[in-house]
Parts: C-alpha cells; sequence; structure tokens
C-alpha cells in the first residue's frame, strides 16, 4: 500500500464499529451516511452477493482505507447461535467456560482451554501456536426437549466458536452431547 493507504480490519474493532482514520484520527462511524468524513470509493462483493470489502477515502486527510472482514461480520450477525461472556467458574489465562444458545433457547455449554507453555513447547513442530491464545476445546450439547440436534446445527455451533475464538482449527473443537445424563462423544469438528 501506498502513502496514506490503509487496511482496517473491522473483526478486530471493540464496539459499534466506529474506528478512528489511521492517518488524521477522524472518527469513521458505519452509522454515518452523510459522507461528511469519509466518502465510499469502492465495494467489493463475493460470488454470493454479499459484501467483502470497501474502499473508503477520509474526507479530512485523504487517505484511502481498505475495510476488510465485512463478509464475516454480515456472516456474525446472520447467526442463530449465541456464545455467552466467559462465566464465574472461568480460570482467565487456563480455560473460561460460556453457556450456548440458539435464537435465545439454551443449548449447551461450551469449555475453551488456552495455550500454555507446555502446548506451546509440546506441539511447536506441528502448528504455530502461542502462549495464552485459544487452543482446544469441548462443546457439550443437552439433549433439548428431547429433540436431536442435527448436524446443521453443529456446524452452525461449530462456526460460532471459530469466529468467537481465533485461531481455533475444526480438529481442536471436540463435540459432547449430553443425553439423559450421560455423555456421547460425538467427535471432533472435523468430521461434520
Amino acid at each position: 500500500m501506498g502513502k496514506g493507504s490503509f487496511r482496517v480490519d473491522l473483526t478486530k474493532i471493540e464496539g459499534e464499529g466506529d474506528f478512528p482514520c489511521p492517518r488524521c484520527g477522524a472518527l469513521i462511524s458505519p452509522d454515518d451516511e452523510t459522507e461528511e468524513v469519509y466518502t465510499i470509493i469502492d465495494t467489493i462483493m463475493e460470488d454470493d452477493g454479499c459484501l467483502e470489502s470497501m474502499v473508503i477515502r477520509c474526507n479530512r486527510c485523504g487517505s484511502t482505507i481498505s475495510l476488510d472482514g465485512l463478509a464475516e461480520l454480515s456472516e456474525e450477525d446472520s447467526s442463530r447461535i449465541e456464545i455467552s461472556e466467559a462465566l464465574p467458574e472461568s480460570k482467565f489465562g487456563d480455560s473460561t467456560s460460556h453457556i450456548i444458545s440458539m435464537d435465545g433457547k439454551h443449548l449447551g455449554h461450551l469449555n475453551v482451554e488456552y495455550a500454555q507453555k507446555e502446548d506451546v513447547e509440546a506441539f511447536k513442530k506441528l502448528r504455530n501456536l502461542r502462549l495464552g491464545e485459544p487452543f482446544r476445546c469441548t462443546v457439550s450439547v443437552e439433549d433439548v426437549e428431547g429433540t436431536e440436534l442435527e448436524k446443521e446445527v453443529l456446524r452452525e455451533i461449530v462456526k460460532a466458536v471459530k469466529r468467537r475464538f481465533k485461531g481455533l482449527r475444526d480438529g481442536d473443537i471436540y463435540i459432547v452431547e449430553i443425553r439423559g445424563g450421560s455423555k456421547n462423544f460425538i467427535g471432533r469438528a472435523s468430521n461434520l
């Protein structure tokens, strides 16, 4: 990218999507439709018609900013799967526990483990693992009102987990079904 050209990954932005221009600090908001602060220069669409990325120009300093991550945000907005914030029993830095629900209905629990020093050392030849990043997780789905979860719902859960916990791979996600108090290992997400 040339001078005055920047990239902003919208999936890394906290809050409502507002961010400062990387050059001059002007506040760029997705809710601003006036084109006073920025102007849309180009949009890039995916094959399915979803917006993939956008190029804008800051009207204050003239910088060109490529906005990445729009497809992921759109997919996240349309997901029916919700993952709670970490529950009180979480051991931050080691593992976190979460509740999984779909359309407001409880489906089960998620336990995410984070890479420790010994994990980084043990797996250094197999993958580039960093200390403290999500490393492994177990999705425990409960038999909701006697109905079996279909693979499509399990795939949706896996997508939501991977969006929320960057760095997890399908092989890192273990799925267990809890039915009548007993656990049934369904498999890894890579087998769905």
